[in-house]
């Protein structure tokens, strides 16, 4: 029995040594195979190396060649360069961008020296379309002039071209473009339009294949430079810079003559629905004091023909909904300015933080994310005041008499000027003596709610107002004396 139970375990033995061999002889097969793989890329390496000059080089007809031989070694490939866009200078391939930025600066120039608005004076019965397409042209001839001179200047810079013609075609359509573009803005939404010209400007510099190929920029801008005007002027200045390929000069001159087209019409059919909002801004922007502004032309037609009708149609109940709507909206108002200061602080300190931490790569990108944003707090802002100043508006229709209104609407296409009469006569009216009596009012409700707060906690003896905490006997003194 024992003999038996040491010939099993011997044979437990040889059977674990022959599933071992198995997988050894498995393991060489593979590695004869990967060696089989390895031997036919050599064979055939051998076979290309066989076939080229270089092996000619270093075996001569009487052998090996030391020199030969050396060479390959210090230098096994040789390259050949071939310029297809050569260029004189560095200058050369980065005036493309600078002549672009110099349009924009330029045209973004005359908008501030310019006066945006036409003067009436002795031309009587202008519409809104032909003031507009007046100032657009005149202009245009200054845009024209600044390409024309860019271009000479470059030029004796000893900037290279391949076509002048070509150079001063995209140059005097990139300028107007441009200028279309901005004079849209500027003219539709005032100042806030002009600061998207600037946050514009800065966004196109990194953003628009100027100083790098789109390839090596972050993401944001790879996804956004299409809808860059300054990635089609320079595209078509490089192509009269460098040389032309395929059609892209010929794309580039659609595009911008497409920006232009589109622009005129947006400031021509656009800017009547904007009245209210130009009206606004140029109020608060004389009552500020601070940005210069200028009488805006404007269509004296200011209401919608659903506001006058419904005000035709029932007074009472038309004026009780605009009391409802003007109270809601000043007991939110305070709030709404406290929140969007809070949130335009919060947020610039949190991309502070984050720019000051994040790579190189990711700053420019910060940077856009924080200009947008606070650009789009100011339309909310906008938006909000906007919203008051229609209330108030139509609150100020309650002192017309039904004829009155009927005969604003008729007035839709008259067109008047901003003057302070008009602001004066806003200001005097019922909506806002109301909407001053409603912020008093929502004051008092606001200092009452405080005093019983202070009170419950043993601090009635003040009282509170907006402007902070007074001490009532400190104000009996004060009145006594």
């Amino acid at each position: 029995r024992a003999l038996v139970t040491q010939i099993a375990a011997v044979l437990d033995q040889v059977q674990n040594s022959f599933s071992s061999a198995k997988k050894a002889v498995s393991s060489t097969k593979s590695s004869l195979e990967i060696f089989d793989k390895e031997l036919s890329n050599v064979q055939t390496d051998i076979s290309s190396f066989s076939l080229s000059t270089m092996l000619k080089k270093i075996i001569a007809d009487n052998g090996l060649d030391a020199t030969a031989i050396g060479e390959f070694i210090s230098s096994p490939t040789i390259v050949q360069q071939k310029s297809i866009y050569e260029l004189n200078a560095y200058g050369s391939a980065m005036a493309p961008l600078f002549m672009n930025l110099t349009f924009w600066i330029g045209g973004f120039m005359l908008l501030v020296i310019l006066k945006l608005e036409v003067d009436d004076e002795g031309v009587e019965n202008l519409t809104i379309p032909q003031r507009y397409i007046s100032r657009w042209l005149l202009m245009c001839v200054f845009a024209v002039m600044q390409a024309v001179i860019c271009d000479i200047g470059v030029l004796a810079l000893g900037v290279q071209t391949v076509n002048l013609p070509a150079l001063i075609l995209i140059s005097c359509l990139a300028s107007i473009a441009y200028l279309s573009l901005m004079f849209m803005l500027s003219a539709t939404l005032q100042h806030v339009g002009k600061g998207l010209c600037v946050l514009l400007a800065f966004l196109q510099i990194p953003g628009a294949t100027g100083l790098y190929p789109v390839e090596m920029t972050t993401p944001f801008f790879q996804s956004v430079y299409p809808a860059f005007p300054f990635t089609y002027g320079i595209n078509g200045m490089r192509e009269t810079i460098c040389g032309f390929y395929g059609n892209t000069y010929a794309l580039s001159c659609a595009v911008l003559i497409g920006i232009m087209v589109v622009s005129v019409l947006i400031g021509v059919y656009l800017r009547p629905y904007l009245t209210n909002f130009n009206k606004l801004f140029a109020k608060e922007i004389q009552e500020g004091g601070l940005f210069v502004g200028e009488e805006i032309e404007i269509p004296t037609q200011r209401f919608r023909l659903t506001q006058l009708i419904g005000y035709l149609s029932n007074r009472d109940e038309y004026r009780q909904g605009l009391m409802n709507r003007a109270n809601k909206f000043v007991r939110r108002y305070a709030s709404f300015k406290r929140y969007a200061t809070a949130f335009g602080v919060i947020a610039s300190i949190a991309i502070a933080v984050l720019f000051s931490r994040m790579p190189m790569e990711w700053k420019p990108t910060l940077l856009t994310i924080w200009l947008s944003t606070l650009f789009i707090l100011v339309i909310v802002v906008v938006g909000v005041e906007h919203a008051y100043d229609s209330i108030e508006r139509q609150l100020n229709l309650d002192e017309m008499s039904d004829d009155e209104i009927r005969g604003l609407v008729g007035q839709r296409n008259k067109v008047g000027r901003t003057t302070s009469e008009i602001f004066s006569r806003q200001h005097s009216g019922r909506g806002h003596t109301l909407f001053k009596d409603l912020h008093k009012k929502r004051e008092e409700e606001l200092a009452a709610q405080r005093l019983l707060e202070k009170g419950a906690n043993g601090e009635s003896n003040k009282h509170w107002t907006p402007w902070g905490h007074h001490d009532e006997k400190h104000d009996d003194d004060q009145n006594e004396e």
